[in-house]
Parts: structure tokens; sequence; C-alpha cells
């Protein structure tokens, strides 16, 4: 079960209805290349106006490691982070970090989270 599946509040449904439609088909493909479920999400926040456009910030997670680029969570001087995703497109963004608080997974090692912030405009 999901985040927003077993959350249910007014955001977290509208976010399951629409989530197939704003993910770019190539972040749809990487999802799959990594065994990644798109409908199985760790967390949901809308971070929006509450008016017009919900800002959706997205987690997923996935065992592996890092490969190649940098992790999205960079440590700040004060001991918090503040989080560089990369652009997909005008609307989404998205990031990886082995640094992600907890995961769904019962064994913690080689956790990497999935960062992603979306924008979609609320519709009547």
């Amino acid at each position: 079960m999901s985040g927003t599946q077993s959350c249910g509040c007014g955001n977290c449904k509208y976010f399951e209805t629409i989530a197939n439609e704003i993910f770019p088909d190539e972040i749809k493909q990487l999802f799959e290349q990594l065994g990644v479920d798109i409908k199985k999400n760790f967390e949901v926040n809308d971070l929006g106006d509450g008016v017009n456009e919900y800002d959706f910030e997205v987690r997923f997670h996935f065992k592996g490691n890092l490969i190649k680029g940098d992790d999205c969570y960079l440590p700040l001087l004060s001991n918090g982070y503040t989080i560089k995703l990369s652009p997909v497109n005008d609307m989404f963004e998205i990031g990886f970090t082995k640094n992600g608080p907890r995961s769904f997974f019962n064994e913690q090692e080689q956790i990497i989270q999935i960062h992603i912030m979306t924008k979609c405009h609320r519709t009547l």
C-alpha cells in the first residue's frame, strides 16, 4: 500500500487519480528500469497555494546504490540540508539521495530515495 493509499485525505486521493498523467514518459521508463511501481509512493505532500495549483512533493524508495551523479540532499553548515533537484521539464524535477530518513523496507541498508517535485493546475 502506498503513502497516498494509506492516507485518504483529499490531496492524496486526487494525486492517486492524476499520478500516471503527470509523470513524464522518461520518468515512467526509468521507474520501470529501477523496479519502482509508480503507484507505490512512500509519501506525498501538497506544498501548493491551495487555490490555483498543486505543488506535489513525492518520495519513492528502492534498494540500490547511487552510481553516477550527485546526491540531491546537500548538507548545510547548520546541520540541516537543502534539496537540489534536476529539472525534467517545466513542471517536474527529480533527485536521488541515500540520506532519506525512512522507508517501507524492513532492512534500511542501500535504500535510495527518489525525491520529486511536480506541479499541476487545480481543476474544478
